[in-house]
């Protein structure tokens, strides 16, 4: 068995406990803050909401214990978030007598100083997040007009993100007790450069399997209507991918009243495009052995899928890491991460499972009850989605016996449906 230890600490960075036979499921995204679980046989005093945890002695793989269930089996399930969903507790707020923050600056300029301004040394001391620092910027990411009012940090730096494709994260500093954030720059390892030697993913290099293949068409758009100040016919309005036509063209609206200099319009409504891309993703188990030596999160890589025929060249955008009795996996996401048929943000923001996988099954209860017991064989620590018989969400507690079985812990009684993904 391939064991990786994981490390409790306090907020304060004393170190409480290091486990080896925990069964962990850890996501990392490369745009926004990533989520843990963990499964323990008993209850420890180190496992409390707020203690901190570290992966593999990995600074950049930790997290914030947020979600505690104790089994009336004595077996312990943790939940929490990558350190970077602190960001999310505080908002972009305008200096005195500004209605917005502004900025015309490269990309990782605008993060760096967003999150030092709102969390780092904020005018207010009260806005503090302790021990918490941003390193200097060097700069990248193109020049940019971008304006905010009171929006959560990790949307911002999630919009930023995928305009830009830097990544965001937060690396706990175990020697100096700090934490820092930190903008990340992926590497381009496809086979259309010669830099350096290529990553190249396909089932016949046997570093490829269980591939998941998906296009969501349902949400895109290209086209942007970005309309400035002004009023009625007055107002002024810039289109972004007006060459577009036909049923290629997929428009929408962007209301940019607070830009003051029209000449900003187009890098709004491209920003909003970039929100709003094609999402073309593959999910599959890869080798782990390669993973953090070859390649790592944040990289082009380029994936060749026989059966569909495609080749794609895209960014590693999220990963899933599982480590349990049975030993260790990896599941990338590659290319752009399916937020369903609906719109919505696709960064982290539930618990469940994994997010990724290789297959799905639907668990149909028809008699009502407070436990449900589902043997999926999967495989894996599968995301769970419950709804009744009338298609209302549920909410209710996973307990993951292994890879192959689970149970759903409710309060009430009641008959629907599971989700397994």
């Amino acid at each position: 068995m391939d064991t990786r230890a994981v490390r409790f600490y306090s907020p304060d960075f004393r170190m409480l406990k290091e486990v080896d036979d925990a069964v962990v499921i850890f996501t990392k995204r490369w745009h926004s803050y990533g989520q843990f679980e963990i499964h323990l046989d008993r209850m420890e005093a180190y496992i409390k909401k707020d203690n901190r945890v570290l992966f593999d002695g990995d600074e950049y793989k930790n997290g914030i214990i947020k979600y505690i269930f104790e089994d009336t089996d004595g077996s312990v399930t943790i939940k929490g978030f990558t350190l970077l969903w602190l960001l999310k507790n505080r908002i972009t707020v305008p200096d005195a007598g500004k209605d917005y923050v502004y900025y015309n600056a490269p990309v990782e300029d605008i993060m760096i100083d967003i999150v030092k301004t709102n969390a780092v040394t904020p005018v207010n001391g009260k806005r503090k997040l302790e021990r918490f620092e941003a390193v200097e910027s060097l700069g990248r990411g193109e020049k940019m007009a971008y304006q905010s009012s009171h929006t959560e940090l990790t949307t911002c730096l999630e919009e930023l993100s995928k305009y830009s494709m830097l990544g965001v994260a937060v690396r706990m500093d175990i020697r100096n007790k700090r934490y820092v954030f930190e903008v990340l720059e992926g590497t381009d390892r496809t086979i259309q450069q010669k830099e350096r030697p290529p990553v190249v993913f396909r089932e016949e290099y046997d570093n490829l399997s269980n591939t998941t293949y998906t296009v969501n068409d349902s949400n895109t758009k290209n086209c942007a209507y970005t309309a400035g100040q002004g009023e009625g016919a007055d107002r002024a309005i810039y289109i972004v991918g007006d060459e577009l036509s036909g049923e290629r063209r997929r428009e929408v609206y962007v209301d940019a009243r607070d830009v003051e200099d029209a000449s900003e319009l187009p890098e709004r409504g491209a920003a909003k495009l970039a929100d709003m891309k094609l999402e073309e993703n593959f999910e599959s188990e890869v080798d782990s052995a390669d993973y953090g030596k070859k390649w790592q999160l944040g990289d082009m890589v380029t994936i060749i899928h026989e059966e569909s025929g495609l080749t794609l060249n895209d960014y590693v955008v999220e990963i899933e890491e599982t480590m349990d009795r049975d030993g260790y996996s990896v599941i990338p996401t590659f290319g752009v991460p399916e937020k369903g048929l609906s719109s919505g943000s696709s960064s982290g923001a539930g618990f469940g499972g994994g997010g990724a996988g290789d297959a799905r099954y639907i668990y149909t209860r028809s008699v009502p009850a407070e436990v449900w017991e589902i043997n999926h064989n999967l495989g894996k620590f599968p995301s769970v989605t419950v709804t009744d018989s009338a298609g209302t969400m549920v909410m209710g507690d996973v307990v993951y016996i292994d890879r192959n079985n689970l149970k759903l812990i409710f309060i009430g009684g009641f008959a629907g449906f599971a989700y397994l993904n």
